[in-house]
C-alpha cells in the first residue's frame, strides 16, 4: 500500500493519525482522506535518488569483497604466507676439481657466513642497537653494518650478505644469540680451497660472491645473493657442471624472522666433478725450469703449453709471475687486490692464452708449409742466401732487409733449420731477380688462419685472445697507411704486426706434428657423475684436418729435425729420444731485449708433446728457451 500520494499538492493531519502510529491498514482508513504530515512529505526523485544510491553502495561493497576474496586472494594470503614462513637456500656442494692422474686440485672446505634478511629486520631506529650487538661479536665496523642495513630493499626477503669466513666461536655465539638479532641468520656455505699452488692459479680460476648484476642474470637458474659462482678460469668455463642446484628449507618463523619449525625441505645436489687433463707433475717441472731461467735472465715474465698433439688436451700451462687464487675464494682483502692490481708484471694476467706477441722466426715453419702447398717453391729448390736481400723500389730506391749472417746455397729444409731470413723474405714476399713470385700477404694471412692465428681457437677457458694477421685492409683501418713489400717481408719472418699467442703457437707446431689435423685445444677431461658413479669423457674436437699434403708437412718436420740436430736447437740432440723444433728471437720495441721462443715436439716419429715456452725480454730463444725444453722433456720421458 503506498502511504504517499504525491498527486495532492498538500494534506491535513487528524488528531486521530498523531495519537495513533500505526495507521497503515485500519478499518475506514483511505489514502484520500487521511493525510499525513509536510514533514513526511518527499519529492519523488530525492526517493529514486535514495535507492539508486543503495544499489551503487552494495554494488561497491560487493565488488570489494569479491576483488580481495577472489581477485587479490592469492596475493594476500602469499603475503600472508611469507609473514609466517620463509625460504632459506641450501648450497648445493660444489664439484671438486682432479688433474690428469686423479690427484686432487680444489676441494671444498667448511665456512660459515652471517646474513640478514631485510625484511625482518627491527625498525630502522633500532639499527644502531643491532649494529652495535653484531659489532661485538663479528668485529665489523658499526657503520658498515648500518650501511648494509640501509642499502638493501626493506621489503625483500632475501638474505644479503652480512660477513663471510666466520670462526667456530663466532659462529656458535651468532647462533645461541638469534633470538636477539631479529633479522640475522646463520648460514652454511662451503668455499673452495685450492690444493694445487699458485702454478696452476690461471688454470682453475677463483669463485667469488655473485654479484648484483650476475644475480640479475641468474636468478631464474636457481642462484641466490649468498651464492658464490665462477669468475675465472675452470672454475668460470665449468660453472654449470660444478654448481650443482641448490636446496630450499621452508620453515615456519617468528615476528622477528627466527625460525620456529622447519615445515618443508628439498636437499641440494652436489655439482658433478671434473678432471683435468693437466698433468700437475709436469706442470710444477715446467714452472720451477722457467722460474730458474727467470731468475738467470733477470727476466720477469713468461709463459708456455705443453699438449698433446693427436687430441688437442693440455697437459701443462704456465703463465709468470702466478697468484695465490685461495685470496679470491675466502673473499680478497681491498689492499691486496691493490697490491695484484698494481703489479707491473700482471700476476692476474694469464699470458698463455691471452698475452700476445710477435712470434718471431717461429712463424717460419707455417711460411714454409704454405709455400710448398702454393707451388711457390718446390721443397729441393736452392736459393743462395748472401746475407741480405736488396729490394730496389719506386725511383730507384734501395731497400735492405737483412739476415743474421750469410747461409750460401739453401732449401727449404736448411733455411728452417738455420732460420734463414732472405729465404723466407722471398717466400713471402717474392724476388724478381730468383723469379719466384712468394705468397703475398693475403695468401699469408689465409694459411695462417688455417693454421688457427688471427683468431681464438676456443679453449675451453675464458679470456683467450686472437693475436693478429696483418693485412692491406687492416694497416689502411688501423694506421692509415697503405701496405708495402716489405710489410710482407717482415710477416714472412713473424715480425712487423704479426702477433700470437703461446697456446696458439703450441696448437700450430702440433698440427705440423700429428701430420696436419688442428685441435681445438681443451684443459676438461672428464666430468665425474659421483651419484651415478660414472665419468662421461669430454671429447677431442677436430677444428679442421687434412691442412696440407703429408709430403709437405714432412718437409716441413725435417727441417725442425735439423734445427735440433744442426742448428740452434742442438741443446736437445743430446736427449735419449728424437725431438724436433724452431727457435725465435722476437724483436718487440727499440731498445729492449728480444723475446726469447722455442717451439717443437717429441718423439719425432711418434709425437705425444707439442710445446710453445716464451721468455718475455729473455733474449735469445737458443739461451732462454731451449734449456728450458731440454730439462722439461727429459724429465717427462724418463719419468
Amino acid at each position: 500500500m503506498n502511504f504517499l500520494n504525491f498527486s495532492e499538492p498538500e494534506f491535513k493531519v487528524s488528531p486521530r493519525f498523531l495519537e495513533e502510529k500505526d495507521w497503515e491498514g485500519r478499518e475506514g482508513f483511505k489514502q484520500e482522506d487521511d493525510l499525513r504530515p509536510a514533514e513526511l512529505r518527499f519529492p519523488l526523485a530525492r526517493v529514486h535518488f535514495l535507492k539508486i544510491a543503495v544499489i551503487l553502495g552494495f554494488l561497491i561493497l560487493s565488488w570489494r569483497v569479491f576483488s580481495l576474496q577472489v581477485l587479490a586472494g592469492s596475493s594476500y594470503s602469499r603475503e600472508a604466507e611469507s609473514n609466517r614462513t620463509r625460504t632459506f637456500s641450501l648450497t648445493a656442494p660444489r664439484g671438486v676439481i682432479y688433474d690428469k692422474a686423479g690427484k686432487l686440485l680444489v676441494r671444498n672446505a667448511p665456512n660459515f657466513e652471517a646474513v640478514f634478511v631485510p625484511a625482518d629486520l627491527p625498525p630502522e631506529s633500532e639499527y644502531p642497537a643491532l649494529a652495535a650487538k653484531l659489532q661485538s661479536i663479528l668485529g665489523l665496523d658499526q657503520a658498515e653494518i648500518l650501511k648494509a642495513f640501509n642499502k638493501a630493499q626493506t621489503r625483500s626477503y632475501e638474505p644479503e650478505d652480512l660477513a663471510r669466513n666466520l670462526t667456530r666461536e663466532q659462529a656458535l655465539v651468532i647462533d645461541s644469540k638469534l633470538s636477539s638479532l631479529p633479522g640475522i641468520r646463520l648460514i652454511f656455505s662451503p668455499i673452495r680451497e685450492y690444493l694445487g699452488g699458485g702454478n696452476i692459479s690461471h688454470i682453475l680460476g677463483y669463485v667469488g660472491k655473485i654479484s648484483r648484476e650476475e644475480y640479475a642474470a641468474k636468478k631464474e637458474e636457481g642462484y641466490f645473493l649468498t651464492d658464490y659462482i665462477g669468475k675465472q678460469g675452470v672454475e668460470s668455463s665449468y660453472e654449470e657442471t660444478l654448481k650443482g642446484s641448490n636446496g630450499r628449507e621452508i620453515a615456519e618463523v617468528n615476528v622477528e624472522g627466527q625460525i620456529e619449525k622447519v615445515v618443508g625441505k628439498e636437499t641440494a645436489k652436489p655439482g658433478k666433478d671434473l678432471k683435468l687433463s693437466l698433468d700437475l707433475d709436469l706442470e710444477n717441472k715446467l714452472a720451477a725450469e722457467m722460474q730458474a731461467i727467470l731468475e738467470e735472465t733477470g727476466a720477469k715474465k713468461a709463459a708456455a703449453v705443453i699438449l698433446d698433439p693427436q687430441t688437442g688436451r693440455i697437459l701443462a700451462m704456465v703463465s709468470l709471475p702466478f697468484y695465490d687464487n685461495n685470496l679470491f675464494a675466502r673473499g680478497i682483502s681491498a689492499e691486496d687486490f691493490s697490491k695484484l692490481n698494481q703489479d707491473a708484471n700482471q700476476p692476474l694476467f694469464n699470458r698463455a692464452i691471452a698475452g700476445e706477441y710477435p712470434p718471431g722466426s717461429t712463424f717460419k715453419p707455417l711460411i714454409a708449409a704454405a709455400a710448398l702447398s702454393e707451388s711457390v717453391i718446390a721443397e729441393s729448390r736452392v736459393i743462395n742466401c748472401p746475407g741480405s736481400l736488396i729490394y730496389q723500389g719506386w725511383g730507384g730506391t734501395v731497400w735492405n732487409f737483412p739476415d743474421w749472417k750469410a747461409h750460401g746455397p739453401t732449401d727449404i729444409r736448411k733455411a728452417i733449420a738455420e732460420s734463414c731470413n732472405v729465404f723466407f723474405y722471398i717466400l713471402g714476399g717474392g724476388d724478381e731477380a730468383r723469379n719466384i713470385a712468394g705468397l703475398g700477404i693475403d695468401r699469408i694471412k689465409t694459411w695462417a688462419e688455417k693454421f688457427g692465428f688471427n683468431a681464438a681457437t676456443g679453449l675451453d677457458l675464458p679470456g683467450e685472445a686472437g693475436g693478429l694477421i696483418p693485412d692491406a685492409a687492416w694497416k689502411k683501418e688501423a694506421k692509415g697507411e697503405d701496405w708495402y713489400i716489405g710489410d710482407t717481408y717482415h710477416a714472412s719472418i713473424g715480425q712487423g704486426d704479426v702477433l700470437a699467442t703461446p697456446l696458439q703457437m703450441a696448437n700450430y707446431i702440433a698440427a705440423i706434428a700429428n701430420g696436419g689435423t688442428l685441435y681445438r685445444p681443451q684443459i676438461g677431461y672428464r666430468i665425474i657423475n659421483e651419484a651415478e658413479k660414472r665419468e662421461a669423457e669430454i671429447p677431442p674436437v677436430i677444428i679442421r684436418d687434412n691442412l696440407t699434403s703429408a709430403q709437405d708437412l714432412e718437409a716441413v718436420r725435417q727441417g725442425m729435425r735439423r734445427t735440433v740436430t744442426e742448428g740452434s736447437g742442438r741443446l736437445l740432440a743430446s736427449l735419449p729420444f728424437s725431438a724436433a723444433g724452431k727457435t725465435g728471437t722476437a724483436q718487440f720495441a727499440a731498445n729492449q731485449n728480444t723475446h726469447a721462443w722455442f717451439v717443437g715436439f717429441a718423439p719425432y716419429e711418434d709425437p705425444k708433446v707439442a710445446f710453445a715456452i716464451l721468455i718475455e725480454g729473455g733474449g735469445g730463444g737458443e739461451k732462454a728457451a731451449v734449456p728450458i725444453a731440454k730439462n722439461v722433456l727429459e724429465w717427462y720421458f724418463e719419468r
